[in-house]
């Protein structure tokens, strides 16, 4: 999976960030907003932990069912 999830940030964010989350991790990594991206950002941060801030509830619920492991 975090194969894959490299892939697709490189070709969605771009190779610098990339790169720098694969240098830094893991971390304790904040991330604004949950978004469908949400497993290729915990991914990235293999071993750490990764905690998203987002404020619609139903979506929070709705994403907690689908992905019960990201925080």
């Amino acid at each position: 999976m975090v194969k894959e999830a490299k892939a697709k940030l490189e070709t969605e964010v771009g190779p610098v960030t990339a790169r720098v989350l694969e240098k830094k991790s893991p971390r304790n990594f904040l991330v604004f907003g949950l978004g469908h991206d949400g497993l290729v950002w915990n991914a990235l941060n293999h071993g750490g932990r990764t905690i998203f801030l987002e404020e619609d509830e139903s979506w929070i619920q709705q994403m907690r069912r689908r992905f019960p492991m990201l925080e």
